[in-house]
């Protein structure tokens, strides 16, 4: 607020603290679950800052298709997250990628799409075993999807096979 009130505010400065402060306040609600108040905080971040750095918008868009999936907006979430799946990329974010990956999975549940939310998750799974050293936890949420889809196939060893890998993390 000092910073506006100056004989001579620097805009610039001032535009960019306000936006570090809604980011931090978007993946805030985005990481405890806040999905209504996430979505609507989201939508209004990528529309004040369009041309923000890749990597904040690909964040801000996993948050917002977080927060659609949470207000069954499924056609909204899957666009945002081939938008942000392609921010992320553009800045080799794995660990934002693998993020995107487990939310697109979630959504093609959702819609009983089972061969697309596989085919995500072992997209996932892809990215945190070339980029990320296998990271186990984010292995997991993976594991736990494909464990899921094994079980309502009736896979039930390869689902056992999931868990396991999932609950060694």
């Amino acid at each position: 607020q000092r910073l506006t009130q100056s004989p001579e505010p620097d805009l610039r400065t001032i535009d960019q603290i306000d936006s570090a402060m809604a980011f931090q306040h978007v993946l805030s609600l985005g990481l405890t679950d806040q999905g209504h108040p996430a979505r609507h905080a989201a939508r209004d971040w990528l529309a004040r800052w369009p041309h923000a750095p890749a990597l904040q918008r690909g964040i801000v868009g996993n948050v917002l298709c977080f927060g659609y999936k949470t207000t069954g907006e499924l056609d909204e979430a899957e666009q945002i997250a081939q938008a942000a799946r392609a921010w992320l990329t553009q800045d080799h974010a794995w660990n934002g990628l693998a993020w995107n990956a487990s939310l697109e999975a979630v959504l093609h549940l959702k819609r009983g799409s089972y061969h697309l939310a596989r085919a995500a998750c072992l997209r996932g799974l892809l990215v945190i075993d070339n980029h990320m050293g296998g990271h186990r936890t984010h292995a997991s949420v993976h594991h736990t999807l494909l464990a899921a889809l094994d079980y309502e196939a009736d896979d039930l060893a390869s689902a056992q096979r999931h868990m396991d890998h999932s609950l060694d993390s």
